[in-house]
């Protein structure tokens, strides 16, 4: 689950970066933490105002995963995984890149035993 202020950070982070990667000029930048602050206070309310079904001050991945799938206009900011359509592609990928993390560790070992070992 997410509560309200973890959203508004997370919102705000995103929309800093998206507003700062189009700043101009430094006159741009400094008005950007006001209006970074704006949208993600105005989007968050929103967001909790249609979502938090229960009314907890969270948000559950199922309260989640129903406003993005139901309002996707409030949430463009994410790409969301039909999880019940494809729960197991998921799973296989986060399964992969762990198994290449893995695959990288070893190998870094292997290389570091290698190189100890001539001298």
């Amino acid at each position: 689950k997410i509560s309200k202020m973890e959203m508004f950070y997370y919102i705000r982070t995103l929309v800093a970066f998206v507003l700062t990667s189009s700043a101009r000029n430094t006159a741009d930048v400094d008005n950007l933490e006001t209006e970074c602050t704006r949208l993600a206070r105005q989007t968050t309310i929103q967001i909790f105002d249609v979502a938090d079904s229960n009314e907890d001050g969270t948000l559950h991945f199922q309260e989640f995963k129903e406003l993005c799938n139901k309002h996707p206009e409030l949430c463009p900011w994410i790409q969301v995984f039909r999880i019940l359509e494809a729960d197991d592609d998921v799973g296989s990928d986060a399964q992969d890149i762990n198994n290449n993390e893995n695959d990288d560790e070893k190998k870094k070992k292997m290389s570091d035993n290698n190189e100890g070992g001539e001298g």
